[in-house]
């Protein structure tokens, strides 16, 4: 466990579960931002947690993907 999954557990947001057997671990980044005004006053905080999709193996980490279908109007 890090120190950013910390806060997390203890504020009951998330847990950790055990890793199943026949899966692998791929890599994570989280994405910290400090949103301002314009006179430097903090107006918010942003974080994104982007997952290394490449780094999956069909068949193992997920069995389909999703493509949303754009329907042009005839």
């Amino acid at each position: 466990m890090t120190e950013e999954d910390k806060p997390l557990i203890r504020n009951q947001i998330g847990n950790l579960v055990p890793l199943p057997s026949n899966h692998h671990p791929f890599k994570c980044n989280r994405v910290y931002v400090i949103k301002k005004v314009t006179n430097g006053l903090v107006n918010s905080y942003k974080e994104w947690f982007l997952a290394k999709g490449f780094q999956q193996v069909h068949g193992t980490d997920y069995d389909e993907t999703f493509a949303l279908n754009w329907i042009v109007p005839s």
